[in-house]
């Protein structure tokens, strides 16, 4: 392969780099709190988590975009708002104006999601597309981890320092126009624009709900870990914000190994994967929720990150092997939206777990009960079909 086609790859990989980097400074919940005494805790837990609304909004608006702008147009456009609007909180005082910035930085987000996926299907085929897509994912989690990590280091300076991370959009952006060329029109790809849809049946929009459900549910407990981790360790005593940073950090890395062994597992467990992620999920919330040691909170944290990027991995697993290859785009689709809809939401169950009881440990304990109760429901259905 040419140099610049090597250089090539890196620059698309890189944009999967920042896809889910909005709770990269989550670590920073703790002085934000102090920073805004006369909003509550879930209001400044929002900031964390608004991007992912106006991203699934892009998402799925993202086949209407596609008629009105190129990939370079909308990939250029979508690093520019994410740079400068996740970077707005540097010099933005007010609680309102960091707000909007963190939308706009999902509609950045957003824009980048729609081609960062695709663009490797469109320009690449056989055994390397099939390894740039496994490697593209696990950029997404490598990216997660490395911007917690960097961020937790900016907080120890001061809390809107840890911001600067999203700087990096600039440096993707100038990779992007300098090694990733515009792509060819061919023949091939007019043939595919021009593709009859297909319709779904009933029973198709059901695993894709089934899904999207679900999938939204472990994003939900996955955002929620990131919003209280910090917060949890300095309010139990446990250690300062920036081991809250580090410790998410171990986590990002723990779920990267996950998807690494995913298809191993998946031979070993077969269609009990499902059920056995979920329990060990079950079990890391546990280890939260009763932990009296920075250590043990770590390894907690840690098993959850393996146990939802097992889960998320064997949704999308199920959908290429439940869906017609007509379907799965469609399919996709609605669960990436179910997954953000998650996102947005986690402020807002755990702020139904306060009402029931003020304990932080408590919001962990809940979704430890709830992967336990899912986890029994789909091994039950399991056995039940096994014995048809």
């Amino acid at each position: 392969m040419k140099k610049r086609n090597y250089m090539e790859i890196i620059g698309i990989l890189a944009l999967s780099l920042i896809l889910t980097s909005a709770l990269a400074v989550s670590s920073c919940l703790p002085a934000m709190l102090q920073a805004f005494p006369d909003h509550s805790r879930s209001s400044v837990e929002l900031l964390m988590s608004v991007p992912a609304f106006s991203m699934m909004l892009m998402i799925a608006s993202s086949p209407v975009i596609l008629k009105f702008f190129n990939e370079r147009t909308m990939i250029t456009t979508g690093l520019l708002i994410y740079g400068i609007a996740g970077m707005g909180p540097l010099v933005l005082k007010s609680f309102t104006w960091i707000f909007l910035s963190r939308i706009f930085m999902g509609v950045g987000l957003g824009l980048l999601n729609t081609k960062a996926v695709s663009m490797i299907g469109e320009r690449f085929s056989g055994n390397l597309q099939q390894r740039l897509q496994g490697i593209r994912c696990s950029m997404e989690t490598l990216g997660q981890a490395t911007l917690t990590l960097i961020a937790g280091q900016l907080l120890s300076i001061k809390w809107n320092y840890a911001f600067l991370i999203y700087g990096v959009g600039f440096v993707i952006l100038l990779m992007y126009l300098k090694f990733v060329p515009e792509p060819a029109t061919t023949k091939e790809h007019v043939t595919v624009r021009k593709r009859e849809t297909y319709k779904i049946t009933s029973k198709e929009w059901v695993v894709i709900f089934q899904n999207a459900v679900l999938g939204g549910m472990i994003v939900c407990s996955s955002v929620s870990n990131s919003l209280r981790i910090a917060s949890y360790v300095t309010e139990k005593g446990l250690g300062t914000d920036v081991n809250g940073a580090t410790i998410l950090s171990i986590a990002t890395f723990a779920g990267f190994l996950g998807g690494l062994v995913f298809g191993n597992l998946m031979k070993v467990f077969k269609q009990h994967m499902l059920p056995v992620s979920l329990f060990i999920g079950a079990i890391g919330f546990a280890t939260i929720a009763f932990a009296d040691h920075l250590i043990v909170v770590a390894v907690g944290t840690s098993i959850c990150g393996f146990a939802v990027t097992s889960c998320t991995s064997f949704i999308f697993n199920r959908l290429s092997t439940r869906l017609p290859v007509k379907a799965l785009d469609t399919g996709n689709s609605v669960v990436l939206v179910g997954c953000n809809l998650g996102s947005f939401s986690a402020p807002f169950v755990l702020q139904v777990f306060q009402m029931v009881n003020s304990d932080l440990s408590f919001g962990f304990l809940g979704f430890a009960v709830i992967y336990l109760f899912i986890s029994i429901m789909v091994l039950i259905r399991n056995l039940y079909y096994m014995k048809k």
